[in-house]
Formats: C-alpha cells, sequence, structure tokens
C-alpha cells in the first residue's frame, strides 16, 4: 500500500527535506523545501532531510482526523484515488477510494493562501503545502496593531511591514563618572547613573539631584543659594492665616484661591483654563483671566467656503459649528424648452432644446450694436426676450463730465474746478487731468497747549481734545501743576521757613525769597534767656540770662534750656529752722512744711518735709 506523510520542521534550528516511506517497496513519495532566508545573516534552512537530517516516517498506524471515503470512485490500488490535494492520505480500500486529511497540514497554491497572521513566522506555499517557519530570535508580533513597545527606553520600537517588531539600540552613554558630571552650582548636584535600558542596551547620564529646600511651610518661599548650597525660607508677603476664600483673594484672575488647612493658610494654584474644546488653544492672561483661541478654520461667510469650482454651491454651516459645505449645484432653470448642464469653466450652462421655437439664449443673441445700450435676455417667464437698458456712463467723479457715443460707448471729459478730496485738513482742492488734487494744508492755528491733543481730522478738521498728565504754568510760586480741563494748574508753593526773623514772599519768576525782621522779639530756643530780639541777618540774638531765684531758703535753684527754671526743694541738708516758709515750693500738688526729725544716728534737725506735716 502506498502512504504519504509529511512532517514539518519548524526551523528553530533548520529546515530540510521531507522522506515518507510506508515501508513497502512500492514506490517512495518525496517533498522537497527550497532555502528559506532565515533573518540577520543566520544560515539558510538546508533541504536535506529531517530535523536532526534523518528521514522521517509518517507512521502508517495514525488514527485518521478526516477522512472521506467516495463510494462512487472504485479503485484497485492507491494510485487510482490520488485528488491532487497533498494534505490528504489517499487509499484504496476494499475497491473503494478514501482521503483522509492529514494533522495540521494546509494545502495551497500560492504564498497568499499561507498567511496565519502572524509576524513572527515566515509563510510559504511550497509543493501546494503551507510552511510557517518561525523565526529564529526572539521575535515579537505586531500584527494586526503595528504597534510595538518593549518598555525600554533606550530602544526604537519600530514595526516592520513583515509584521515583527525591531528594537533599535538608541542610548549613548553621555558619562562613565561622577566627576564627568561636575558644575559649579552646589544647588544642583549630579551623578552618572543608568537611566534606562536592560540587556544590550544600557545609557548613562548625568542626572540632577537638587537640593531640597522644602519646610513644608506654604507660607514661605523656599530657595538655595547657588554660591554655597545653603537653603534660605523667605515669608510670602499676604501668606498667613485665614478663615475664608475670601481673605486669600489675591486680585489674580490667573489664580485659583483656597484657603486650606486647620489653621487655613492661602494656597495660590493655577486656575485651568481647559474649556474643553479641541478647536481653542486655552491660556490666562492676567489682566484678562482665561482666553480661548480658535486654532481650526471655522468660516464666517459663504465666501470663505470659495472652492473655485463654479459647478458647486459654497455654504458656510452655522448649525454646524460653522464648517463648510461644497455641494453640487442645480442648474436646473425650470424651462421646459433648455437643455441644462454645468461647465467647470463657467458653471450653468442653457441651450436651446431642440423642439423649442426660436428666442434668445444669451445676452450675446440681444446686442443691437449700439454702445449706449445694455441689452440682455431675459428668461424668467422662460420664454427668452431681449430687453434694453441705457449704459450708465457715470464714473462718481466730481472732476469729470460724461456722456455715451452710440460708436463707441461712454465718453469722459476732464473739468477744471474746484473740488473737495474729502480730507478736512486741506483747502483749495482743484482738479487737475480728471482728478481731484489736494491744496495746502488747513492751518488750525495750534498754541501749542501742553494740556491739548492738537491735531487735524481728515473728516472733523481741526481737533482740540483735553487730557490728563503733569505740566508746567510757567509759574515759579506754584508746585504740582497737572492739566485740568485743557489748562495747567499747580497748587500755591509754600515759603514758610518757620523763622519769625524773616518775611516770606514768593515771586512768580523766581519762586521763594525773604526780607528780614531786624529788631523784633523772637526766640532762641533756650529757655534760660529773656529779651531774645532779631538781627539784621534774619537769625535770632540770645538776650540776658532768666532769674530762676524763687527766694526760698530750702530750694535749690538752676535753669533747663529746654524747660527754664528748675526749684527743687532739699529734703535732706537745709536748716528751715521751725519756720515753714522756708519750705515753700510752690507746688499746688505738694504740702510742705519744716520739721524736727531724726537726722543723722542719735541726732535730730530741722528738715523740710513732704506731704507729712
Amino acid at each position: 500500500m502506498r502512504s504519504v506523510c509529511l512532517v514539518f520542521a519548524l526551523a528553530l534550528l533548520a529546515t530540510g527535506l521531507w522522506s515518507c516511506d510506508d515501508g513497502s517497496s512500492a514506490g517512495l513519495d518525496t517533498i522537497s523545501l527550497p532555502d528559506i532566508p532565515i533573518p540577520d545573516g543566520d544560515d539558510s534552512m538546508d533541504s536535506g532531510g529531517g530535523v536532526d537530517g534523518s528521514s522521517v516516517d509518517s507512521g502508517g498506524d495514525q488514527t485518521p482526523m478526516d477522512v472521506t471515503v467516495d463510494a462512487g470512485k472504485k479503485c484497485n490500488k492507491t494510485a487510482d484515488c490520488d485528488d491532487g490535494d497533498p494534505c490528504t492520505k489517499d487509499t484504496c480500500t476494499d475497491g473503494n477510494c478514501a482521503n483522509e486529511q492529514l494533522p495540521g497540514c494546509e494545502s495551497c497554491k500560492d504564498d497568499d493562501d499561507c498567511g496565519d497572521g502572524d509576524g513572527c513566522t515566515t509563510d510559504k506555499c511550497t509543493d501546494q503545502i503551507c510552511l510557517h517557519v518561525p523565526l529564529v530570535y526572539d521575535c515579537v508580533d505586531c500584527e494586526p496593531t503595528g504597534e510595538c513597545d518593549d518598555g525600554d527606553g533606550c530602544t526604537d520600537d519600530v514595526c516592520l511591514d513583515e509584521g515583527f517588531c525591531e528594537f533599535n539600540c538608541v542610548c549613548v552613554a553621555t558619562c562613565l563618572t561622577d566627576d564627568d558630571c561636575f558644575t559649579e552650582n552646589p544647588c544642583e548636584p549630579t551623578t552618572c547613573q543608568e537611566t534606562m535600558g536592560s540587556g544590550w542596551c544600557v545609557a548613562t547620564e548625568c542626572v540632577v539631584q537638587p537640593v531640597d529646600c522644602d519646610d513644608e511651610d506654604p507660607c514661605t518661599q523656599d530657595t538655595c543659594d547657588p554660591a554655597n548650597g545653603q537653603c534660605s525660607h523667605e515669608d510670602l508677603a499676604g501668606c498667613g492665616p485665614c478663615t475664608s476664600v475670601q481673605e486669600c483673594d489675591d486680585q489674580d484672575p490667573c489664580t485659583d484661591d483656597l484657603c486650606e488647612g486647620d489653621p487655613g493658610v492661602c494656597v495660590h494654584g493655577e486656575i485651568d483654563c481647559d474649556d474643553g474644546n479641541p478647536c481653542t488653544t486655552d491660556f490666562c492672561q492676567p489682566s484678562l483671566g482665561c482666553l480661548h483661541l480658535d486654532i481650526c478654520f471655522h468660516c464666517e461667510t459663504d465666501a470663505d467656503c470659495d472652492d473655485k469650482d463654479p459647478c458647486t454651491e459654497d455654504l458656510c454651516d452655522h448649525e454646524q459649528d460653522d464648517t463648510c459645505s461644497n455641494l453640487a449645484m442645480g442648474c436646473d432653470d425650470g424651462c421646459d424648452c433648455t437643455l441644462d448642464s454645468c461647465d467647470p469653466s463657467k458653471g450653468c450652462v442653457h441651450e436651446q432644446g431642440p423642439e423649442c421655437p426660436p428666442f434668445c439664449m444669451d445676452d450675446g443673441d440681444c446686442d443691437d450694436g449700439d454702445a449706449c445700450t445694455v441689452n440682455v435676455c431675459d428668461w424668467e417667464d422662460c420664454d427668452g426676450y431681449c430687453e434694453s437698458s441705457p449704459v450708465d456712463c457715470d464714473d462718481s467723479e466730481a472732476c469729470t463730465a460724461e456722456y455715451c457715443d452710440p460708436q463707441v460707448g461712454c465718453v469722459v471729459e476732464n473739468l477744471d474746478e474746484p473740488c473737495s478730496d474729502g480730507d478736512a485738513c486741506t483747502v483749495d482742492d482743484a482738479c487737475q487731468e480728471g482728478a481731484c488734487v489736494a491744496g495746502p494744508v488747513l492751518d488750525c492755528g495750534f498754541d501749542m497747549n501742553a494740556c491739548l491733543n492738537q491735531y487735524c481730522d481728515p473728516i472733523l478738521g481741526c481737533v482740540s481734545e483735553p487730557h490728563a498728565g503733569p505740566c508746567d504754568d510757567g509759574d515759579q510760586c506754584t508746585t504740582g501743576d497737572v492739566c485740568q480741563s485743557g489748562l495747567c494748574a499747580g497748587t500755591p508753593l509754600s515759603c514758610d521757613d518757620g523763622n519769625v526773623c524773616t518775611t516770606d514772599h514768593c515771586g512768580q519768576d523766581i519762586g521763594c525769597f525773604y526780607t528780614f525782621n531786624d529788631g523784633i522779639s523772637c526766640s532762641d530756643q533756650n529757655a534760660c534767656t529773656v529779651g531774645d530780639l532779631c538781627n539784621a541777618m534774619g537769625g535770632c540774638i540770645f538776650g540776658a540770662a532768666l532769674n530762676c531765684d524763687d527766694g526760698v531758703k530750702c530750694t535749690k535753684d538752676s535753669c533747663d534750656t529746654s524747660v527754664g527754671c528748675l526749684n527743687i526743694l532739699d529734703t535732706d541738708d537745709c536748716n528751715c529752722d521751725n519756720n515753714d516758709a522756708k519750705c515753700e515750693d510752690h507746688n499746688p500738688g505738694t504740702k510742705t512744711c519744716c520739721k524736727w526729725v531724726k537726722w543723722w544716728q542719735a541726732w535730730n534737725a530741722w528738715r523740710c518735709v513732704v506731704n507729712d506735716c
């Protein structure tokens, strides 16, 4: 009995010649496989036998998985039952043909029949049998998603057209030791570290490890001094305890002001301006708050949607987010006697139908040879009749006269007369060669008032507009001059020098000046002098010394330049001799008297006492 067997080598090591032997001498069926290329330059697969180079027997005792018996086809030998499918085992049993489907075998006509959707196999149709040869290295399939990601930041991940991933090393070492990363900023020490990569792809780079100065106090500005690496914590102005959001309003529309914690502390986070619209770019401007700028094209009028095709109707659809639509134009004029179409070069075309009565089709049919008439073909009632109207030769120019000549059409003649160029800042405008030429500039007689914006407006003529701001009124006896209602004015200058020996004056051209008051009373600011007088130089001359003797025996009399006479009662050494008058200090708030008191150890004496009389 002849049998056919197939063995598939999955090419992790090699693929080769499959030999099939049923143990009989009736014949030998052999399938030869061509060399299949192996990626990355590995040896190509040899076609010399099984995986180990030996022939592989199909094992005729296998239990059939799918056996088809054609009861209508009789046979005398196995060859009579060949169905042309290499993936079936054809046998002749008791005169009837049977075709058993071989497990794992796929028949094919070409390579396109063998796609298994796995990018990590090479799919070939060889001798009408599909072979799925695994790639010889660690393959990652990227069909059908087309996505590759090995989680390694040091590789460039690409899905090749063959359907498998390629991971190319892209990292480059930027340092070898920490010394390669040295900087002169102690606030940002750096070290050389392996930052990404694994296995065959490893990168090193300088990694900054900033000094952490956070003191976890939201009311301090934490900084690191780049000169020495020392942290500092500066109190933030306006930051402190709060009980409500209102207390935290920083008047900045770009911050989200909150009162957080217990006790509360003001926190000012960045406001979120995202409006959720992909067609706007969103940001915050401190003076205006959130702004949303349109970055997508949106039409405003139908003209914005013009696609330059006369056969489309261009519309701006305001109900669909202001987007354009360009629909095929309908050229039907509603007239039964016209053939309607659209010409891409000129738009709708209406031609006279073959069974219609003669009439005009377009304006050219109505030409009467008169250059002073405008002739049109009116199709309002679908009957095509000509209408004529006079040509309008008015060019709206004040310096021309127009008329129409039937032969040549409009004729324009230049005028020589006064005109107006429409600019209120020119005078004596006149016509020249058909155009109005501006005359001299209008003299507005501006007085150069610093408190007026003076200019000539083309529409209004001379204009003087008051404005605010500092100015100089030319008067040395005023200060803080500012513009008010078009006039410069200041507040009177104070020339008071605080000296009674001078009379204070102010001159418009020179400002403050002073005359001296010789001989009048003044004060030299010394309380121990009397009769002070002004001299001829404006100074105060001190007078006679103040007499501070109060006539009381037991007071010590002196003078203080700040307060004047001082009369201090002596309660220790003065003998008042039993006379109260010798102790009078003229102070109504105290009571004094002369009293016999113990003075020194066993001795007694007459002494002044206060409030113990």
